[in-house]
């Protein structure tokens, strides 16, 4: 009885884990990695996600990026966020929770209200982009954005259009995220490659 409940216990605690390990290129020259982890148990998520990247602005500025994260969501709303970005040396941290109705967000002191059932850049799950603001994990703005779907024969893809720049990801026929490409101001085209 014990074993059998211990048994039960061990399949409730994790539905399902998945991970993303993503080479990072810009302009075709390999200059880091993100990963993703997303731990799902039934309609709550943990995405833990960690990225370095390290390349030159203009063929001398040196560049230094580092970005840890950590989201909790619970039936397709973020609940809490948390991270740390490093930039040319500079620390930026930002942090979020929902109570009640609201989604307060804090970055270096300042802490702000924003709309109910939050949703970030999530990636990772094509179904939660449907949002027409979408909170930036790295910087704490709430980011009004466009969104476009097209089936292909490959799958999905989704385009996504912040203030600035243009976002497009790639999908399995099962909605497996496959690919990132970036138009990035000033820097250039930074592309996301999976590895197996």
């Amino acid at each position: 009885m014990i074993i059998a409940i211990s048994a039960m216990t061990s399949i409730a605690v994790s539905d399902a884990i998945r991970q993303w390990n993503f080479d990072v290129f810009l302009d075709e020259k390999k200059i880091g990695s993100h990963k993703f982890f997303v731990e799902q148990v039934e309609e709550d998520y943990r995405v833990a996600s960690s990225a370095h990247f390290k390349f030159k602005l203009f063929f001398f500025i040196p560049i230094t990026y580092r970005h840890n994260s950590t989201e909790l969501w619970r039936n397709g709303c973020l609940t809490s966020l948390e991270s740390v970005t490093v930039r040319r040396g500079k620390d930026t941290r930002v942090s979020g929770t929902s109570i009640g109705n609201i989604f307060l967000v804090s970055r270096d002191g300042e802490t702000h209200k924003i709309g109910n059932c939050v949703r970030s850049f999530a990636y990772w799950n094509p179904f939660f982009l449907t949002h027409e603001f979408l909170l930036n994990g790295e910087t704490g703005e709430y980011l009004p954005v466009t969104l476009a779907k097209k089936n292909t024969i490959e799958g999905l893809i989704i385009t996504i259009k912040p203030p600035s720049g243009e976002l497009i990801l790639k999908y399995s026929e099962d909605g497996k995220w496959m690919a990132l490409e970036a138009q990035v101001k000033d820097v250039g085209t930074m592309k996301y490659v999976l590895v197996e």
